[in-house]
């Protein structure tokens, strides 16, 4: 999320607060919590969200951002109508895990061959299986000839450790307040959701949000599902834009384009 750095700067002028969560980047690593499902929890990610506000005093006063399971997980504190939120950005996330797995596997029907049968066929570990991931990510995760270096070097602190990515949560999930950011895994890969999160919903609780609220979705990408932008907008005055010209990674993909549309909804 290293992008909104430039809200910081002219036009936009916003204060951008990032952190990183247990489990990830320069924050306390738990790799004896492998796994441990109990442990990785829901509540688990919401008490970080809401310590970090609170030890920054902002909990009055404050806008929230979240990207992937960041989305997700920021649907969920919004809906709990803590009085402080004024605005709420779920940028490219689903409302439920199940509508991300259902648009996977279409999007992994619809890849060409050989691919395809390597995606359904072979392991994740398996270095044919990791080109052919590296095809779909092309279409339907980050549609730029060179990946950014913020990625690769989240997608190498996974690697390193991978207790949060294999424990809990989705890959590349990103939460903001104002700018929050971390990162975790539903699963061993990208189409079978097993961590304690893989059955996440927030669809019995969008209606009890309150906060101003912005849609993010790309196109061909995991939260470009009608249903799941159907369910969003029964938030009262929630607006959605789509971003034609990226899949998963507006912030990367039209950099501009997204700064944009957030300084002028946060700012507004």
């Amino acid at each position: 999320m290293l992008p909104l750095q430039d809200l910081c700067k002219a036009p936009y002028n916003l204060t951008v607060i990032f952190f990183d969560q247990l489990g990830s980047g320069k924050s306390t690593h738990l790799r004896h919590r492998l796994l441990d499902h109990d442990f990785w929890s829901e509540e688990f990610f919401l008490h970080q969200v809401t310590a970090v506000m609170n030890y920054l005093g902002i909990q009055h006063n404050y806008d929230l951002l979240g990207h992937s399971w960041g989305g997700m997980l920021a649907t969920i504190h919004a809906a709990r109508q803590p009085q402080g939120l004024r605005r709420l950005v779920v940028a490219n996330a689903p409302v439920a895990s199940i509508y991300w797995k259902e648009k996977y596997y279409d999007y992994r029907e619809l890849m060409p061959e050989p691919y395809r049968t390597i995606l359904k066929e072979l392991k994740p570990t398996e270095p044919k299986y990791q080109e052919a991931l590296m095809v779909f990510y092309k279409r339907h995760f980050i549609n730029l000839d060179d990946v950014p270096v913020e990625l690769k070097r989240s997608w190498k602190e996974i690697e390193e450790d991978p207790t949060a990515s294999l424990s809990a949560t989705e890959k590349q999930a990103v939460l903001t307040i104002m700018s929050l950011s971390f990162d975790g895994r539903l699963g061993p890969d990208e189409f079978e959701m097993t961590g304690s999160l893989a059955n996440f919903t927030a669809v019995n609780d969008i209606q009890k949000i309150t906060a101003k609220t912005l849609v993010v979705t790309g196109v061909n990408e995991g939260s470009d599902h009608e249903e799941s932008i159907r369910i969003f907008k029964q938030i009262d005055g929630c607006m959605h834009v789509k971003f034609e010209g990226s899949t998963h990674f507006p912030h990367f993909e039209q950099r501009r384009k997204f700064m944009d549309l957030i300084g002028e909804f946060l700012g507004s």
